[in-house]
């Protein structure tokens, strides 16, 4: 396949009509649904699902030990850190509201992510 701007199959559905999503959180559920289908593909014994917000907060030793013991090798390379001091990225809470309400819930919970009670945002 060959990518380029004037034809971007990667933002077609990928249902047979070839047609564009009609938003990117609409794309976003399906690339996750996509992305979780691969554990049928030949050839793939395990799969895990590892959020990267959770692996900058703990760090990769964990993932990197339980990749050797699984596969009996050693890792040619070293473990990130944990990043505690990280500063969290500040959502706009309009933006925020508008994401927890629109978000294909269904698909985020397939992959560890779930909605939570929030306050809608107060006047400006």
């Amino acid at each position: 396949t060959h990518y380029s701007e004037h034809q971007p199959f990667y933002e077609m559905r990928y249902d047979g009509t070839g047609e564009p999503f009609d938003n990117i959180l609409e794309m976003r559920a399906a690339k996750i649904r996509n992305f979780l289908s691969t554990r049928d593909f030949v050839g793939v014994s395990d799969f895990w699902i590892e959020q990267y917000e959770v692996l900058v907060a703990s760090g990769t030793e964990s993932l990197i030990k339980k990749l050797e013991d699984l596969t009996g090798s050693d890792a040619k390379c070293e473990p990130s850190p944990p990043q505690k001091e990280r500063k969290r990225r500040r959502i706009d809470p309009e933006l925020l509201s508008y994401l927890m309400e629109h978000l294909d819930w269904d698909a985020e919970n397939l992959v560890g992510y779930h909605k939570r009670g929030m306050r809608k945002p107060t006047g400006k």
